[in-house]
């Protein structure tokens, strides 16, 4: 706990308070014998084989001799090296000679012909402490904390020199460390008479989990060191955050017990406010206890009301509602869960806010730091009170293969209740299936909008929900990649189509559903739009009903991803060649592309707010996708290597877009909130 680190400056303080009051109750040292000729310089002791020299002229000779306990002198060679303090000063650094002798004695004559001399102990003349604070400590992971104290002192009255020292790293077991990354506040070195430096080390990144950690602090200086060490039993976190860093999930980190987490305002707008359903993390308890969090309001934005919620395979267990700056009570058993929260906001959340709380488990607790930053869309947003489709789009439906222009439909705030079954909600949603209509029904919807390519990665990014519908839902968002649209002055008359407004509506296209229109090429994908091109382009659906709903042998994700084949013949004539690859490299014969791929899987609730992301790199070739449940931090995912069935483009104007699908088993009233496209060389 940091509230530990500063119990540990407090001891720290109070130690060295102690050793200054024990120095000035000693006698002031007396000069050392120095012996001078005229105009010699002034040689001082610094330690035992290190001399201050002051003189207006530089030294320019080092001579030595030892002198045994009888008084016994005899030359002596002698390794040394000076540098330059300052004006008139000079350090002369001495290589330790071997030999039984008490002192050396150091002779120095300056550029001017001048000498002095002195003599040094063959034992250092200075004493250095090491205290460590807490000598033993029994802590949970996490609280490793270690604070120190640092005492020079001369040996008798002798030696008036500066003492230095320094803290240079820190052994855990045996391991050195450097201390320069550990250091959290107070001194590494010091250099006085006496010396004293004093710190605090956070050794956190140091403990890799519970057991016992011998910690020393690695010193140096010329004096004796007398130095301690510290023994760190580490306990089990009894709460266990889990680091993560997803995309649209945002991120948390975590320092000690103390806990940050970034995350999006992909809230819900209701009747008297936003509410921001989100993921916190996944925890583990070692221990039994309640769970306390405290999340007062940012100082922009009130928090009007919270709670937070836990839950795993067995259990669904709810924390008190809470009025900002209160605390919500949460118990937990041992086990694993995934933590989420409500809150509740007065205004929309358009800047950049922050939330600083704490919690608290048992004997842990830490600060909590929330970062909510603002979304946006470049294609639309329908999100924090912003409504707006920012491109040129069409729209086109299906239903059982047959052309319909009843959906997708878009609901302002005024009609939005009618989508979510509930008055109290007036979150704009733009839907795109036909569930409204005929729910049991093959039905799909399609939106689609022109970029301009520039090869390198390209993104799509959509967050989606359905209200209403079965659970598991089916069958999930549809993305589409690359469309090129038939041009008039190339392509027979009936295949033109464009993104204008004479097109909504009135695309042509073909749509594979089980028996009506084209073949299905998955073994769950409802119904799904494959507008008319004049070239292959890709489409990825991502099916919350693989796994959950259905399976079969090969299937391991939720992702449908496709090549739709279509080429020119005789110049003017469009072909469709079905989907490739063919058979499905999964699936095998008589299906196509990749079906029920990639990993991981889940089934949203209604309300969920889901991130598709389909990600293209043109230099690889490569396609990548991922689902996130930004309720339950729930994940699927998908990469593949296009390989032969789909060549690169080139640069150009080329249609993207974004779709619903349902079938007559699986189906919802799938809708998106907002659509982001990016291209970045």
């Amino acid at each position: 706990m940091r509230g530990q680190g500063t119990l540990i400056m407090g001891i720290v303080i109070v130690a060295v308070a102690a050793v200054l009051i024990y120095v000035i109750a000693v006698e002031s040292p007396a000069a050392h014998e120095v012996v001078k000729a005229a105009g010699a310089p002034v040689l001082t002791v610094i330690n035992s084989t290190a001399v201050a020299y002051e003189s207006p002229y530089g030294p320019q000779l080092v001579l030595c001799s030892w002198v045994n306990s009888t008084g016994v002198e005899g030359p002596l060679a002698c390794s040394y090296r000076v540098g330059r303090l300052g004006d008139g000063e000079w350090a002369i650094n001495l290589e330790a000679p071997s030999g039984k002798y008490s002192y050396l004695q150091v002779t120095v004559v300056s550029s001017n012909g001048a000498a002095a001399s002195i003599e040094l102990a063959r034992t250092p003349n200075c004493t250095v402490a090491v205290a460590q604070y807490p000598r033993v400590a029994v802590v949970p992971l996490g609280d490793a904390y270690l604070g120190y104290s640092i005492v020079g002192l001369p040996n008798g009255f002798g030696n008036t020199a500066p003492i230095n020292v320094a803290v240079t790293g820190v052994r855990v077991n045996g391991v050195y460390h450097p201390i320069s990354s550990y250091l959290l506040g107070g001194q590494a070195a010091a250099s006085s008479s006496p010396a004293v430096a004093s710190g605090i080390l956070d050794l956190n990144d140091l403990i890799n989990g519970p057991g016992s950690y011998t910690v020393t602090l690695g010193v140096s200086t010329a004096c004796k060191v007398i130095n301690a060490s510290t023994t760190f039993i580490i306990l089990a976190r009894l709460l266990n955050f889990q680091p993560f860093n997803v995309g649209c999930l945002g991120n948390l980190t975590q320092n000690g017990n103390n806990i940050t987490r970034v995350l999006y305002a992909y809230t819900l707008r209701l009747a008297n406010g936003y509410e921001l359903n989100a993921f916190l993390d996944n925890v583990t308890t070692t221990a039994p206890g309640q769970l306390q969090v405290e999340l007062p309001s940012s100082p922009s934005l009130s928090v009007g009301s919270g709670s937070i919620y836990a839950e795993n395979n067995t259990a669904y267990v709810s924390g008190t509602t809470y009025p900002s700056g209160s605390v919500s009570n949460l118990t937990l058993w041992s086990g694993s869960y995934t933590l989420n929260e409500s809150l509740t906001f007065d205004a929309a959340i358009n800047t950049r806010t922050v939330l600083l709380g704490n919690y608290s488990y048992q004997s842990q607790s830490g600060y909590i730091n929330e970062t909510i930053l603002p979304v946006t869309g470049n294609v639309m947003n329908l999100l924090n009170g912003v409504s707006k489709f920012y491109v040129k789009h069409i729209y086109q439906g299906d239903f059982y293969g047959f052309n319909i222009s009843y959906w997708p439909q878009y609901y302002n705030v005024s009609y939005s209740p009618y989508y979510w079954y509930n008055y109290e909600i007036t979150q704009p949603i733009l839907e795109l299936s036909g569930y409204e209509y005929i729910p049991t029904s093959l039905s799909a919807g399609i939106m689609l909008w022109q970029e301009t390519y520039h090869s390198g990665i390209t993104t799509i990014r959509v967050i989606g929900t359905y209200s209403s519908g079965t659970y598991p839902p089916g069958d999930g968002f549809d993305i589409y990649l690359f469309i090129k649209p038939p041009t008039s002055n190339n392509h027979n008359q009936r295949y033109k189509w464009s993104i204008s407004e004479e097109y909504n509506w009135t695309l042509p296209y073909l749509a594979s559903g089980f028996g009506y229109g084209i073949s299905n090429y998955s073994l769950v994908q409802g119904d799904v739009i494959l507008p008319i091109a004049q070239s292959p382009y890709i489409m990825v659906q991502w099916n919350s009903y693989w796994e959950t709903g259905a399976s079969t042998t090969g299937s391991t994700g939720q992702f449908n991803i496709w090549i739709v084949n279509y080429t020119k013949v005789n110049g003017n004539t469009i072909s469709f060649n079905g989907v490739s690859p063919s058979p499905s490299p999964n699936l095998g014969s008589p299906y196509a592309g990749w079906d029920g791929y990639g990993e991981g899987y889940f089934a949203p609730h209604p309300g969920d707010y889901i991130c598709v992301t389909v990600t293209y790199v043109n230099k690889t070739n490569t396609l990548y996708a991922s689902a996130v449940d930004l309720n339950t931090g729930q994940i699927a995912t998908a990469q593949v290597s296009l390989g032969n069935y789909f060549s690169p483009p080139p640069n150009g104007n080329y249609v993207f877009g974004i779709g619903g699908s349902t079938a007559t088993v699986d189906y919802a009233n799938w809708g998106v909130v907002l659509v982001n496209y990016t291209n970045v060389k």
